[in-house]
């Protein structure tokens, strides 16, 4: 759908650079598809693009140069590849908060919430993981499961996604309270009940 967009708007003239996708229209397997024309291209993304951080240097000599690689060695620094080594550091890190509270045993699925609710990754646990300028910090609660992250903007050059912007704050004063109305709404429409995150903090 991402790449018929693209290939679409090329077609018509528009300019690349006014053509801006969401993070999941903004990785290579949309744009190198479409060739030359998709350069200038520009979309969000959680995470810096490339692969030059200390964070990949590790998996490269603990992983790749140990024969235990499971992916293609050249799609390091891939947005994709980028985006599985965050999402599986936070499975990591919320599994290490985990087991501090829980004990260094397997924990339940419960305990993993618990572990995921209670992340709080901060600039200097982010530099202790390699991965000083490729994320943000972020923390996350039982009322917040966003963490207000912040965003950045990434292009296409041709052949690699480039930097674009610094890190920018979300518009959480005018969204976050719509959503959560949103969700209130729906949640009785379901039938669901609201969790009260006051009220289990303080039956922990």
């Amino acid at each position: 759908m991402n790449q018929v967009a693209i290939k679409e708007a090329v077609a018509a003239g528009y300019p690349m650079d006014h053509l801006i996708g969401n993070w999941w229209s903004a990785s290579e397997s949309y744009v190198v598809a479409v060739g030359p024309a998709a350069r200038g291209f520009v979309g969000t993304a959680f995470h810096a693009p490339g692969g030059d951080f200390p964070v990949h240097r590790d998996i490269l000599k603990f992983v790749y140069e140990r024969g235990k690689g499971a992916g293609k060695r050249e799609a390091i620094g891939e947005v994709l590849y980028n985006r599985g080594v965050v999402s599986a550091m936070y499975k990591v890190e919320a599994i290490r908060s985990a087991m501090a509270r829980y004990g260094n045993q397997p924990i339940t699925g419960e305990q993993m919430r618990w572990g995921l609710e209670h992340l709080n990754l901060t600039e200097q646990r982010i530099d202790e993981l390699g991965m000083r300028g490729f994320i943000h910090p972020l923390t996350v609660s039982c009322e917040d499961h966003e963490g207000a992250g912040p965003v950045m903007f990434q292009q296409w050059d041709g052949s690699r996604w480039t930097a674009i912007s610094g890190w920018i704050p979300v518009m959480r004063d005018v969204v976050r309270s719509k959503l959560e109305a949103v969700a209130a709404e729906d949640g009785r429409k379901l039938g669901n009940t609201m969790r009260d995150c006051a009220r289990e903090q303080a039956s922990r």
